[in-house]
């Protein structure tokens, strides 16, 4: 009985962690245009501080949802695009760059892709000419 009750308790502390959990293409939805996520690597996430998770499958239905989507009771805590050269990973949205360009064909057209640094993002410049942006500088951009 002792063991039982010590694995419940550690079931329900780890089934608790805040933090991303794998964007599926194809299975999961995108919080908001509610489309079946396509394309993994132009998507990120956003988690409350009560640990609600919100999906996107582009960066510029994140930042609509951060300004119209939210709840007026639903606080931000952590926000993580995912690395458009690994989309199995996600990244802290204050070191990341973004680097806006036509050339990207991101699901919902905001033709903006994440990346770690300015140092990873440079080389892409060559087939995707653009402009390379901060998180701050990307939402003040993007209407």
């Amino acid at each position: 009985m002792k063991y039982f009750v010590q694995i419940l308790l550690l079931l329900f502390l780890c089934s608790c962690s805040i933090g991303p959990r794998p964007l599926l293409g194809g299975e999961d939805v995108c919080d908001f245009c509610k489309m079946p996520v396509a394309d993994e690597k132009f998507g990120g996430e956003i988690i409350t501080v009560k640990g609600k998770l919100y999906k996107f499958d582009d960066m510029g239905c994140m930042i609509h949802f951060m300004k119209n989507g939210l709840s007026v009771n639903e606080t931000i805590n952590k926000i993580f695009p995912i690395n458009y050269v690994n989309c199995r990973k996600f990244i802290d949205v204050n070191q990341s760059v973004f680097l806006v360009s036509a050339n990207f064909r991101t699901p919902m057209n905001s033709n903006i892709a994440a990346f770690e640094s300015q140092q990873e993002a440079s080389p892409f410049l060559k087939n995707f000419p653009g402009e390379i942006l901060t998180w701050d500088q990307l939402q003040q951009k993007t209407k």
